[in-house]
């Protein structure tokens, strides 16, 4: 029989993906291969897996530049949001097919507890974000000293 070290972040982890990915299927507005047309929602696809030291989530960014896109962590979500702009140099009634989705996008993460924002490292080449998270230390109990203090010693009453 195998044994599986338990991860508490990773039920809720699993969990937080499913919900998400219902919820980008039944409500974001269609975008992606195939739909088209100003409405189609830039929703910037991830891969995330985790080392030893730390989560590493990669973000497809193509056309886009460390000046398009924002990231940010507040009470502990990771919000990477951005912009795409619009084509400005074909006129509208000129388009025969637009499947490259535009506009703004922002995509959030919750962090795990114990994760020190100031060390988290985004790094842009080729259209790729990627963000390395550092793995919170693990939670050991802490066993605390007991010092001796002022005993009172018991006085017998003697008759």
């Amino acid at each position: 029989m195998a044994f599986r070290a338990w991860d508490p972040f990773g039920d809720l982890a699993a969990l937080q993906r499913d919900v998400s990915q219902l919820f980008n299927r039944t409500v974001q507005p269609s975008g992606g291969p195939g739909r088209e047309g100003p409405d189609a929602a830039l929703v910037p696809p991830i891969d995330a897996h985790r080392t030893d030291e730390d989560v590493v989530v990669t973000m497809e960014l193509p056309g886009l530049t460390t000046d398009d896109v924002d990231i940010e962590v507040e009470d502990g979500v990771l919000t990477v949001s951005g912009q795409r702009a619009r084509t400005a140099d074909v006129a509208d009634e000129n388009w025969l097919r637009r499947e490259r989705p535009r506009g703004e996008f922002s995509r959030s993460f919750t962090l795990p507890e114990g994760v020190d924002p100031n060390k988290i490292r985004a790094d842009f080449g080729h259209g790729v974000l990627e963000l390395r998270i550092p793995q919170p230390e693990e939670r050991k109990p802490h066993r605390v000293q007991i010092s001796p203090g002022n005993e009172q010693q018991a006085v017998s009453a003697g008759t």
